[in-house]
């Protein structure tokens, strides 16, 4: 899965939870404006995450292992 298209997904989660929560409590304002600051920081942060998780692990991705399956020529 892409990684902007996983972000764009757990963004909109994140936005239609906080919005649902938002509806159910009184006690908070009813500025919406903080609620879209926390998503494009949740936005952010995937995308940072992804980028320091290919970072710290690159061999990950590239695995290219040499196995004798035969009775070795020797």
């Amino acid at each position: 899965m892409n990684i902007y298209t996983l972000a764009v997904l757990l963004t909109a989660i994140f936005f239609f939870l906080k919005v649902i929560h938002f509806k159910f409590d009184k006690s908070e304002d009813k500025s919406m404006k903080p609620i879209l600051i926390d998503s494009i920081l949740v936005f952010i942060c995937t995308i940072g995450a992804d980028f320091l998780l290919s970072l710290t692990t690159p061999g990950l991705s590239q695995v290219d292992t040499k196995v004798f399956v035969d009775n070795p020529s020797f």
